[in-house]
């Protein structure tokens, strides 16, 4: 979340700074892929649309993104339409010339729910991103841009055509109840569609705080990761994040492992010595 006074912060930098990464981008670097849950819209286009909380970050973010090894982004959030259609469509845009591939959002529907994939090592992983967090004008439409919304429906169909050309899929899915430590029924229940359809891995993001993993049919669910860059550090519980590592060899989940991290000054992340 590169807004409100991460923000501010961060324009108070130099611009060679590598805030807010400044103690995880050498760890983050060193992945094949590294991939993250952009919970803001970064644009200088629109206006702050009608809800309780609008994210924005200025365009240096793109460089700190870069140069701390970020391949991919999940835009599947509810604040990725804070500022209108414009600057979503305007950040969708910039992401893949600024060499940062974006995942479950597209100028119409069909393109939202299209799989991104990444071949490393010849092995393919698909990547495909959801939200189901209000408020739904922010998704995709078949005549308007947006996000891919998360319902079961969708999700069985977009992960069966992933499967048929890709060695290992990929779900991230923004869901479940801001800073509850559980998790709910329809978590869990939309996580089996996924994996019944053919995904080998779901991960989610948005309740601000780590929820229990879990196998199905010994496929790893990580319900919630908790936060990374996020400036909203109180009580101690929203401070606390897991980074999660992968070794994938075409379809094996070879290892997985949740890395804990927590959040200091200005909303930064550092890794939890073990």
């Amino acid at each position: 979340m590169i807004g409100r006074t991460v923000n501010s912060h961060m324009l108070s930098t130099a611009s060679g700074d590598p805030y807010p990464f400044t103690y995880t981008a050498e760890f983050l670097r060193g992945f094949d892929l590294t991939v993250g849950n952009l919970e803001c819209v970064i644009s200088n286009l629109g206006q702050p649309v009608h809800k309780s909380y609008n994210f924005r970050g200025d365009a240096r973010a793109y460089d700190r993104l870069l140069n701390a090894g970020f391949d991919l982004v999940s835009v599947a959030n509810n604040h990725s339409g804070d500022y209108g259609k414009a600057a979503f469509v305007d950040e969708l845009l910039t992401l893949p010339r600024r060499g940062i591939t974006p995942i479950g959002g597209g100028q119409n529907k069909r393109q939202a729910h299209t799989p991104v994939f990444k071949t490393v090592r010849g092995t393919t992983i698909a990547f495909l991103a959801y939200d189901e967090i209000d408020p739904y004008s922010f998704a995709a439409t078949d005549t308007t841009p947006g996000h891919a919304w998360l319902n079961a429906t969708d999700l069985r169909l977009d992960v069966t055509r992933a499967r048929a050309s890709a060695d290992f899929v990929i779900a991230f899915v923004h869901w479940g109840i801001e800073y509850f430590t559980g998790l709910t029924a329809e978590q869990r229940s939309l996580a089996q569609v996924a994996i019944d359809a053919g995904a080998d891995l779901v991960v989610g993001a948005h309740p601000h705080v780590i929820e229990p993993y879990e196998y199905y049919k010994e496929k790893p669910i990580i319900y919630s990761l908790g936060n990374f860059v996020f400036d909203n550090m109180y009580p101690e519980v929203v401070r606390r994040g897991s980074i999660l590592t992968l070794t994938i060899q075409r379809q094996r989940l070879l290892v997985w492992k949740l890395v804990p991290a927590r959040i200091g000054d200005w909303g930064e992340p550092a890794l939890v010595p073990s």
